[in-house]
């Protein structure tokens, strides 16, 4: 899904594996977010007026913030978000 507004604007190709983990992560937690693609040439003019410089994939976050080609964990580190660690093992019970 591909929503027009957000706190994070995405730039990149959308074959990119990184690109994708950006954008299910934002999926997973309701992150808005826009997705602006280089190859599409009806999207050049908007990713020209965006803060986005260079080439590879670029994410702007809350129109300020520019991280090049950064994983999950940068991109959630720049929301204010924390990560649980890889090894927290955690069970759980649902009581009905």
């Amino acid at each position: 899904m591909q929503r027009r507004q957000g706190t994070l604007t995405v730039v990149g190709q959308g074959s990119s594996p990184r690109l994708q983990r950006i954008l299910e992560f934002a999926e997973r937690n309701r992150i808005p977010y826009r997705w602006l693609d280089p190859s599409d040439s009806a999207q050049k003019a908007e990713i020209e007026k965006s803060a986005a410089k260079g080439s590879g994939m670029q994410v702007i976050v809350r129109g300020r913030q520019v991280l090049q080609d950064p994983t999950v964990a940068e991109v959630a580190r720049a929301l204010g978000l924390e990560l649980a660690a890889q090894s927290d093992v955690a069970d759980s019970i649902c009581i009905t």
